[in-house]
């Protein structure tokens, strides 16, 4: 059963306006729509206007952008028997994807009505892309199948092998069809003919590999390289070579080009390739899917949760915001392989109008618009560690744990701030929502006396709201130390992705 699970008060005021206007970076979430599924979905959420699609367990769903009502589903009465796995494509008036049962469907983008299904005699690996008016897909068999727009019928007698095989992930430019082969090397192909245009070899290529066509040119990160080939004839427009092994698929808009390492740093150029942020920038934690840009910004999912909002033109993070589950998990978690966090995205952000849009793995999608929807509500804090009520050690080694988490619009990392009887102390704050305060030996942060001590957190949402938590502790320094708090699981550690300093002369922005 469909539902939407709101996370502000929708501010209907002004949607007219919202139309023409871009997503600003920073925005509270308005809207939060879900479907049950057990198969994780992919891809990025399809615009057309202010009609959000996606394909999630066994159904196509049509959303409205402004509200998160559902305007249709496919099929109405039961889910399909298989799950779209690899998302969806829109196609003129068309949405077409692909299930693990190995059936093609295509359904009409206005009302949700069935147009045409059509049985895969392997089963489809990666999304279906449009070449001019062909539905092309690759199967795990390693062939290529087009497929008529109109009517579903295949074009070809039969499918195009390649011996060393295609790899699923699949471009269109005009009415040829753009993929890869281990030999490795790049492809173009005319739909209509089977004839190639071109093909062009790189140093390595790889089953996670992504093209993106845009303008008249192809790009591809592959390996240390990003690279730009020109659509029509399959010669080099640009390329550039990093320092480090690039991950998933480039971003690309007029705005210039970004990609992302496997180590979780950005690197963005201009539309010639040349380098903004040959550096990078640090996202402290990994890519789990391709980066994308929404207006003007530059949009990376994480592992850890967070949606992160890059300006491509001076490096800042201008926002980020861990994605909670749908129903809260307890501050302490409890057990020994605590429930996770937040959920991780299931493709690159789109947009619409004012609208930021994810799909996420869980099967909801959810939307920030400053316009559409109104944070009023603070972050809350919570002390993990120590234990509220127990007798201390004020001696090193010893640390203070918060979990710090805002479901509206994100905790803004550079507001936090600690003291403690009113001295401000230094801590660590990580992407995944944990602010750690150490005391070690030789530390900036001095250990504590015997007797009582406030520690003072204060927090902030990207839209202001401050949250003060405060909490006693009481020392008694003739106890062994207290020590570090325990990490259960990956998920909840500090460390493992790298974090911030905040507090004293060590914070910063």
């Amino acid at each position: 059963m469909s539902s939407r699970i709101p996370t502000a008060v929708l501010a209907l005021a002004g949607l007219a306006a919202s139309a023409v206007a871009q997503f600003d970076g920073v925005a509270p979430v308005a809207w939060r729509w879900a479907e049950t599924t057990s198969a994780p979905p992919a891809g990025a959420p399809l615009v057309d206007g202010d009609q959000v699609f996606v394909a999630v367990g066994g159904r196509i769903y049509s959303v409205n952008r402004k509200t998160g009502n559902q305007n249709w589903r496919f099929p109405v009465a039961e889910p399909l028997d298989g799950n779209f796995r690899t998302g969806a494509a829109l196609a003129g008036n068309l949405i077409v994807g692909a299930t693990d049962a190995r059936i093609v469907y295509a359904v009409d983008k206005a009302t949700g009505a069935l147009k045409w299904q059509h049985p895969a005699e392997a089963p489809v690996a990666g999304t279906p892309v449009i070449a001019g008016n062909a539905v092309v897909y690759a199967t795990t068999d390693r062939s290529l199948v087009a497929l008529n727009l109109d009517s579903g019928s295949p074009l070809w007698p039969q499918p195009v092998k390649a011996a060393n095989g295609i790899y699923p992930n699949l471009a269109a430019w005009q009415d040829s069809v753009i993929y890869m082969t281990n030999e490795p090397q790049i492809i173009s192909m005319n739909v209509a003919t089977k004839k190639e245009n071109w093909r062009i070899g790189l140093r390595s290529l790889s089953a996670a590999t992504q093209l993106v066509a845009y303008g008249d040119s192809i790009y591809v990160a592959s390996g240390n390289y990003i690279s730009a080939i020109r659509a029509a004839s399959g010669g080099r427009k640009g390329e550039v070579r990093l320092d480090k092994t690039l991950s998933f698929g480039p971003a690309v808009s007029a705005n210039g080009v970004a990609v992302v390492s496997d180590d979780g740093y950005v690197f963005t150029f201009d539309a010639n390739l040349k380098p903004v942020f040959r550096a990078g920038i640090n996202l402290e934690s990994l890519p789990v899917n391709s980066p994308g840009f929404v207006g003007k910004w530059v949009v990376v999912p994480t592992t850890n949760g967070s949606v992160n909002v890059l300006d491509p033109t001076t490096g800042d993070i201008v926002f980020n915001y861990i994605v909670p589950p749908l129903f809260k998990v307890a501050a302490d978690g409890g057990g020994d392989t605590p429930p996770a966090r937040f959920v991780t995205a299931s493709g690159p952000a789109a947009e619409s109008g004012s609208t930021m849009l994810v799909l996420l793995r869980d099967g909801s999608l959810v939307a920030f618009d400053s316009r559409l929807g109104v944070d009023l509500t603070p972050p809350e804090i919570s002390m993990l560690w120590p234990r509220r009520g127990e007798q201390i050690s004020g001696a090193a080694p010893l640390e203070f744990l918060f979990q710090i988490d805002d479901a509206s619009s994100g905790v803004n990392s550079s507001s936090l701030k600690v003291y403690v009887d009113d001295k401000e102390y230094e801590g660590v704050y990580s992407r995944d929502g944990y602010l750690s305060v150490k005391i070690a030996a030789g530390g900036r942060n001095q250990p504590l006396t015997d007797g009582r001590h406030e520690i003072r957190v204060v927090a902030k949402d990207w839209l202001g709201n401050e949250a003060t938590q405060t909490v006693n502790v009481s020392v008694d320094n003739t106890l062994a130390a207290t020590g570090l708090a325990p990490r259960k699981s990956a998920t909840e550690g500090t460390g493992g992705a790298g974090g911030r300093r905040r507090g004293g002369a060590a914070g910063g922005g």
